[in-house]
């Protein structure tokens, strides 16, 4: 057998109530109003600050129209179950169409009808609860789903800004150790072309002074030089007769 439930009651007529109260289950909490102002109050007050779990409504108040009164709860999210004194399809119907999860006429009330409208509300409602959390639920996950795509462009995008910036890195260093290579060779080839000047000043240089003088131009001029910085470097930048020579022996 299923646990009881909290269970507000609102029928002005008291014997009505009381055919209600010998229906329901033992287990069931009961809060009683008269009226819809007390009905109210019940649901504040009636259950130690719990909100029942389904309110059963008289169709006539003498303080509120239940249907008029039915959308009051329902915004709350409590199940429904009307009561009337008529059979009037249309007014079965009428309520349905509010928002109330079953209607019983009070002449045909049993226990089993009682009881099979209470837990078929109560079933209905936390059906529909669980419905709107898993909805809330997936409009959650899309709008995180749409923050993280959000995310991830600003992330390509600054990829992409990081990887222009390291290609423009990369090409301004091209250029500058080009620069520096450019300004290099110039070095060595003015070096180069002292040190010729030099070499065909030395008594050793007259017989090939013309083929050098010739060569200074050309890329053998070029050879001769970085092997005269060569030896003038292993010698100290002083004159060695054989490293000399040596250049001589190209000609």
């Amino acid at each position: 057998m299923t646990p009881g439930f909290r269970i507000l009651l609102i029928d002005d007529d008291e014997v009505d109530r009381a055919r209600v109260l010998r229906a329901l289950r033992p287990e069931h909490e009961v809060c009683q109003a008269a009226t819809a102002a007390k009905g109210k109050a019940c649901i504040e007050t009636g259950f130690d600050g719990h909100a029942p779990d389904v309110v059963l409504l008289d169709l006539r108040l003498p303080d509120a129209d239940g249907l008029a009164l039915l959308p009051w709860f329902t915004d709350l999210g409590l199940p429904v179950v009307m009561l009337t004194g008529v059979s009037d399809m249309e007014v079965a119907v009428e309520t349905m169409r509010a928002g109330a999860l079953d209607y019983i006429v009070k002449g045909n009330l049993t226990a089993e009808s009682l009881e099979r409208a209470l837990q078929r509300a109560v079933e209905t409602a936390a059906l529909r609860r669980a419905v709107a959390d898993h909805q809330a639920e997936i409009a959650r996950q899309r709008d995180q789903m749409v923050e993280q795509a959000d995310a991830l462009a600003v992330s390509n995008r600054e990829i992409r800004a990081l990887a222009s910036a390291l290609t423009l890195a990369e090409q301004a260093e091209r250029r500058r150790i080009s620069a520096l290579l450019h300004d290099h060779v110039q070095q060595l080839l003015f070096g180069a072309q002292i040190l010729l000047e030099g070499v065909q000043k030395t008594p050793e240089a007259a017989p090939f002074r013309d083929r050098i003088s010739k060569g200074k131009s050309d890329w053998l001029g070029v050879i001769v030089g970085a092997r005269v910085v060569d030896c003038a470097e292993r010698g100290g930048l002083g004159y060695r007769p054989t490293a000399t020579a040596h250049v001589f022996d190209r000609f």
